[in-house]
């Protein structure tokens, strides 16, 4: 994507940019017709329990697992910014496990190290237990589900733009402006680096999997309940997603989110005993 020098002056400076009808849009086309491309909204103290506006859900996050992501990123556009900006957006959130409030605030490259393996360390701060916690993100097998390859891609995307560091994450309107200025009754609303907001974030997530003709309570959420039934399918010891989402290792909420239906068929306590049983008695 080629742009003129004095649009990625305005993309690098939201406050010096002209308005819509003098500046050329970027091109953001997704495969569907979209009206919104999560910028929008201002951001709120924390959207664990809260939908679009600021309203209260009793509705727990419908958990977006690595079955989920794969149907929603096979409906976006990787090769536009928008879409890259989309795809690293959820599969960062996923392997994380973060809210909504955690994955916006992410700077690029300040947020993150280099580990020798390919993939990265992300300093991320753990809203709800006030503390910062290192997680690694590891290169995926898949490439079309790998992380580290799509934070590349965005990153390699933005520097395009001429935005080398700053919000990983930035709000891109309806028109394809990237940081784009967003004003309330003539007053300056959202971050003015052009960083997304979190009910942003939460947009870009129902959007894209409600794309993909998928029904449930789709939020930014949805990632952090996704990343512990992917963890919980793939036979990850409860322990360990707990340490890696940022759980307390007494937490009652990560218990909380394994579902029901999660202990049935050969997870069923007595038929893993039983199988333990057997194996023993093989081995005798």
């Amino acid at each position: 994507m080629t742009v003129d020098s004095d649009l990625q002056q305005q993309h690098r400076y939201p406050s010096l940019r002209r308005p819509h009808d003098q500046v050329r849009p970027l091109n953001v086309a997704v495969r569907e017709p979209v009206t919104d491309l999560g910028g929008e909204a201002e951001p709120v103290p924390d959207p664990d329990t809260l939908e679009f506006g600021g309203r209260r859900s009793d509705k727990k996050a419908t958990p977006a697992d690595r079955r989920v992501l794969r149907q929603a990123l096979a409906h976006l556009d990787r090769t536009t910014l928008v879409g890259k900006r989309d795809a690293a957006l959820m599969l960062l959130g996923h392997a994380i496990a973060s809210r909504g409030s955690e994955l916006a605030p992410l700077d690029w490259p300040a947020s993150f190290a280099e580990l020798p393996n390919g993939g990265f360390r992300v300093r991320v701060y753990r809203k709800k237990r006030k503390r910062w916690q290192d997680v690694e993100v590891l290169v995926d097998p898949e490439p079309e589900m790998c992380t580290v390859a799509a934070v590349r891609d965005l990153v390699d995307a933005l520097a395009q733009e001429g935005q080398t560091c700053g919000p990983l994450f930035l709000r891109i309107d309806q028109w394809g402006y990237m940081g784009a200025e967003m004003t309330r009754n003539g007053k300056p609303i959202g971050d003015p680096t052009g960083r997304i907001s979190v009910n942003g974030a939460a947009d870009v997530v129902s959007r894209s999997i409600t794309r993909a003709g998928l029904p449930g309570e789709w939020r930014s959420h949805s990632l952090r309940r996704g990343f512990v039934k992917s963890a919980r399918d793939a036979g990850v010891d409860i322990v360990d997603i707990g340490r890696h989402g940022g759980w307390d290792d007494r937490s009652k909420a990560l218990i909380g989110y394994v579902d029901e239906e999660d202990s049935s068929g050969e997870r069923n306590p007595l038929a893993q005993i039983g199988k333990a049983a057997v194996e023993r008695r093989t081995l005798k």
